[in-house]
C-alpha cells in the first residue's frame, strides 16, 4: 500500500498511481475515509481499470456469485488484499470501472460516494447502486451522441469567458468566440488572441497543447492563455445553466450561438445528460505566450525534421510561475489589455 499523500480529490489520488504490471496486478492508495474502522482504498489494476476497495470486515457483505455487474460498465465483487505489514489477507468489496470511464468523472463519483459513507447515510451496496442510478446520465458521457467529459470541461471554460464578456462587461463578443469554427485560438480580438485552457486538476500546473499552431500568433497580435481551474461540485453550475444565462444577454444572436454550440458537439435536446454535472470555478490565471513560454513552433519542428515527416504534435507544458495574474474570480482579471 502507498503512503498517504496530500490530495484533495479521488481523481488526484487515482492519477498518482502508475498502471501496475501483470506481475504486480494492483496498486492502491489509502484515503482518509474509514468503513467499519478500516481504511477505504483507491487503486488501479494492470488492465487499467480504476477501482475502489471497501473493507468487508467479518465478511459483512455477501455478493451472490462473488461478482455483480452494474450499469455504465461498473461491477462489484468480493476480493482479498494482503496487508504488507501483517501479511494477513483482508476481505474487501471492490467497485471497479471495467468500462474505463474518465478518471475525473469516476473520481467525482467516488468523492460523493465516500462523503455519503462518511455521513453514514446507508448500506454500502445499496448506496453504490443508488448513486449509480443518480449519476446514470453523467456516466454516459462517453456515448457517441454526448460530449466527452474533457470536451464538456473545455466548453465550460470557454463559455465562462463568453458569459463574463457579454453579461459582466456588456460587450458583444459572440463573433469573437471563434474556437467552434476550428480557429487556432478560442477568442480573436483586433490585436490579441485568447486561448482558454480548463482543468479539474486542482494541484497540477500542466496544460495540454495540440499542434504547433495552437499558440502561434497571427501577424501583429499577441497570444494569451486563460487557464481556469474547476471543481466538479454538485451545487455548482451546469453547462445547460451557463448556456441559458448567456442566451439571456441582449447582445447574443440566439441562432448564431446555437449554431456554434452544435459545431462543438452540444445538442440542446441532450441537455438532460449534462444537468447534474456541475462545476465551481476556483481559480483563473493569465499566462502570456511570450519569450518565457516554452513551446514547439513550426520553425523549431522543421529544425528537428527538415523533411516535414512529423504531421501532428501533442505536448504538455508546466506553467508554474509563468502567470501574470492569478485570481479566484474572473471579474478580478484585468482583460483590458488583452482584447
Amino acid at each position: 500500500m502507498t503512503d498517504i499523500a496530500i490530495f484533495s480529490s479521488s481523481a488526484e489520488r487515482l492519477k498518482s498511481l502508475d498502471t501496475p504490471t501483470a506481475v504486480q496486478q494492483i496498486d492502491v492508495i489509502p484515503t482518509p475515509y474509514l468503513l467499519d474502522g478500516r481504511e477505504i482504498l483507491l487503486g488501479k489494476r494492470h488492465q487499467g481499470h480504476l477501482i475502489a476497495l471497501f473493507p468487508n470486515v467479518n465478511n459483512k457483505y455477501v455478493i451472490p456469485g462473488e461478482t455483480v455487474k452494474l450499469s455504465n460498465g461498473f461491477q462489484i465483487s468480493m476480493q482479498t488484499l494482503m496487508d504488507p505489514k501483517s501479511k494477513e489477507d483482508l476481505p474487501f468489496i471492490e467497485l471497479s470501472n471495467v468500462g474505463n470511464i474518465d478518471v475525473i468523472l469516476f473520481g467525482a463519483f467516488l468523492d460523493e460516494l465516500l462523503k455519503s459513507i462518511e455521513e453514514g447515510k446507508g448500506v454500502l451496496l445499496e448506496e453504490i447502486k443508488n448513486l449509480l442510478e443518480k449519476w446514470k446520465n453523467m456516466l454516459s458521457l462517453d456515448t457517441e451522441k454526448i460530449m466527452s467529459l474533457s470536451s464538456v470541461i473545455g466548453l465550460f471554460g470557454e463559455l465562462l469567458l463568453l458569459d463574463y464578456l457579454v453579461n459582466g462587461k456588456k460587450i458583444a463578443t459572440l463573433d469573437n468566440w471563434v474556437g467552434p469554427n476550428g480557429n487556432r485560438h478560442d477568442f480573436e480580438f483586433l490585436q490579441h488572441s485568447i486561448e482558454v485552457k480548463s482543468t479539474t486538476v486542482k494541484n497540477g500546473n500542466d496544460i495540454q497543447l495540440n499542434g504547433v499552431t495552437q499558440l502561434e500568433p497571427f501577424p501583429g497580435k499577441t497570444v494569451t492563455i486563460l487557464r481556469i481551474k474547476l471543481e466538479i461540485e454538485p451545487n455548482g453550475v451546469s453547462l445547460p445553466q451557463l448556456i441559458k444565462k448567456i442566451m439571456q444577454a441582449n447582445s447574443i444572436n440566439l441562432e448564431k450561438f446555437k449554431e456554434k454550440l452544435l459545431k462543438v458537439g452540444y445538442q440542446s435536446d441532450k441537455e438532460d445528460h449534462y444537468r447534474k454535472l456541475c462545476f465551481q470555478p476556483i481559480e483563473f490565471q493569465i499566462i502570456p505566450v511570450d519569450s518565457k513560454f516554452p513551446r514547439i513552433t513550426a520553425k523549431s519542428l522543421l529544425d528537428i525534421d527538415p523533411a516535414a515527416r512529423i504531421r501532428d504534435v501533442e505536448y504538455v507544458v508546466n506553467v508554474t510561475g509563468l502567470e501574470t495574474q492569478r485570481k479566484s474570480s474572473i471579474s478580478a482579471i484585468l482583460f483590458e489589455g488583452l482584447m
